[in-house]
């Protein structure tokens, strides 16, 4: 069994898991809405980040 780790956990459970999860026992459309939510918090992320500064001499 291994332990999951959350970084957003507002109820303090412990989550477990046996194994490791195969992806192609999860339907496309399921995949789908996964990739597109990580594609919105990629991109989030970079529009909050600020940009370097970067100096020549």
């Amino acid at each position: 069994m291994q332990e999951i780790k959350l970084t957003k956990n507002p109820s303090g459970l412990k989550v477990f898991i046996n194994g490791v999860p195969r992806l192609e026992l999860i339907p496309k459309a399921q995949l789908d809405v996964m990739v597109n939510a990580l594609e919105k918090q990629i991109s989030d992320h970079f529009e909050k980040k600020k940009p370097k500064k970067y100096y020549s001499e």
